[in-house]
């Protein structure tokens, strides 16, 4: 997989998604490169994934996904990737979808938003999740 140049590395603590912002999340995300470059880049980045469409402006918080042959990601979908990802095969995700892995429990006044906790999704073979749909 990709990794950080170590020239990077004083950057990177200050910012630590730093590399994942400008390189997976601007660069490779960026619209007009074509699907199938994306492809090849995202398995050069570390990714599990067999050939599939990932359009531009998708989102991903980490390498920890998982997308199965012929998934179709559409523009825009957001993966948080407190815990993986699984998409199987055939699956596809419409506009904006959000996969969030991660969430809170609920605390007690003053604040709400207790202690963080994470699970997987799996998203079974032949799924369609339509735009904005949230998991």
């Amino acid at each position: 997989p990709l990794t950080v140049p170590s020239d990077y590395v004083g950057v990177m603590n200050l910012w630590p998604g730093l590399w994942r912002d400008l390189v997976l999340n601007g660069l490779f995300s960026w619209p007009v490169v074509p699907p199938k470059l994306r492809f090849v880049l995202l398995k050069l980045y570390g990714f599990n994934i067999e050939p599939s469409i990932v359009s531009g402006g998708v989102w991903f918080g980490s390498r920890s996904v998982t997308i199965r042959r012929g998934a179709f990601i559409n523009r825009g979908c957001f993966f948080n990737t407190a815990a993986p990802i699984l998409l199987e095969e055939k699956v596809n995700l419409g506009m904006e979808v959000m996969l969030i892995t991660g969430s809170h429990d609920i605390g007690k006044m003053p604040r709400r938003a207790g202690d963080a906790w994470a699970a997987p999704i799996r998203i079974g073979a032949g799924a369609w999740l339509g735009a904005r749909v949230l998991v």
